[in-house]
C-alpha cells in the first residue's frame, strides 16, 4: 500500500478487509468492509466502489518488495495496452498465480486463488511482459507474492520494504520464522 501510496499513477487507494483493520489504516485509504465471502468477491466489493469507467489495478496484498517506481512502470506499460484490450494481467513469479489485474472497474473479471493467471487470460485478460521478467527489477518485485515460506527468503533477497524487513527481523529474533 505504502508503494502504490507513492507512486506517481496512482490517484487513490481503496482496501477490502475486515472490520478491524479500518481503524488502522491512513486518512487517504477508502476501506470497505469485506463481505466475508472470499478474495474474488472482496475485490468485487472493492471495484463497486468506484465509478465503473475509472481505471483500477488490482494488486495484491503480499508484494513486500515493490517499490513506487514498480507501480508506476507497470501502470505505464498496462496503459499502452489497455488501449486495445479490457484487462491487463501480470502473472506471479511462479507463472500460475495473478500480482495485478488492471483495467476498467467494469471490465474486471476477478478470478484469484491458484490458476489465477491462465484463469484471467481465459477471461481476456493480455498477460503483462516484459524481457526483464525474471531479473532483479521491478518486473521480479512485482511478481513475487509471499505464498510460502521460502517465498520470504527470496524476497529478502530482492530487497523487502523496510516495514517487512523489520517484520522479518522480529520474527527471526524470537525464533518463530
Amino acid at each position: 500500500m505504502i508503494a502504490c501510496s507513492r507512486s506517481e499513477s496512482v490517484d487513490g487507494i481503496t482496501v477490502v478487509a475486515d472490520n478491524s483493520w479500518a481503524r488502522d489504516l491512513p486518512h487517504w485509504v477508502t476501506f470497505e468492509p469485506d463481505p466475508g465471502s472470499g478474495l474474488n468477491d472482496a475485490i468485487t466489493r472493492g471495484l463497486s466502489s468506484v465509478e465503473p469507467q475509472t481505471k483500477v489495478v488490482v494488486l495484491v496484498g503480499d508484494l513486500p518488495c515493490v517499490r513506487p517506481q514498480d507501480v508506476t512502470d507497470m501502470l505505464a506499460s498496462a496503459e499502452l495496452l489497455l488501449v486495445d484490450n479490457p484487462m491487463v494481467t501480470l502473472p506471479d513469479s511462479g507463472g500460475e498465480g495473478t500480482t495485478a489485474l488492471m483495467g476498467r472497474a467494469i471490465d474486471l473479471r476477478p478470478g484469484f486463488g491458484p490458476g489465477s493467471f491462465e484463469r484471467h487470460v481465459n477471461a481476456g485478460a493480455i498477460p503483462l511482459t516484459s524481457p526483464d521478467l525474471d531479473d532483479a527489477t521491478g518486473w521480479s518485485r512485482l511478481r513475487r507474492d509471499i505464498d510460502h515460506k521460502e517465498d520470504l527468503d527470496r524476497a529478502r533477497v530482492l530487497g523487502a520494504g523496510s516495514t517487512t524487513s523489520a517484520l522479518l527481523s522480529e520474527l527471526d529474533r524470537s525464533g518463530r520464522l
